[in-house]
């Protein structure tokens, strides 16, 4: 199965009380239509770039899913016409990014640190 990243934003006309039910709402769907979640971060509020249907601050929500690439179009327009969510992106991404990532994380980890040579 392809692995998906979707990152949502959620206006912030909506309350801090709704927003983890947002969340869990898209989770179900996902999982629904035969997805498997594999990472769930929400970054919280920050300030939007410019102004989405006129709000200036916004909630991120990021989900890493695996999905069958005929259903992903079911969870897009689900998102879509959710009526909280004012911004939302899919990506398909690549293994060898996720490996890559990986790899990033164990180097800031593990600091790797590399003998000097002599200057003999």
């Amino acid at each position: 199965m392809p692995k998906y990243e979707m990152m949502y934003i959620v206006g912030s006309s909506v309350s801090d009380d709704e927003i983890p039910k947002i969340s869990e709402e898209i989770k179900k769907y996902v999982q629904a239509t035969g997805g498997l979640l594999e990472k769930h971060e929400e970054p919280g509020k920050k300030k939007l770039a410019y102004p989405i249907k006129k709000t200036r601050y916004g909630y991120y929500i990021l989900d890493q899913f695996s999905l069958p690439s005929e259903k992903i179009s079911e969870v897009e327009s689900r998102v879509r016409a959710h009526p909280a969510i004012i911004r939302h992106l899919v990506i398909n991404i690549d293994e060898d990014l996720i490996r890559l990532q990986k790899d990033t994380a164990l180097q800031a980890k593990f600091k790797i640190v590399r003998p000097k040579e002599d200057p003999a």
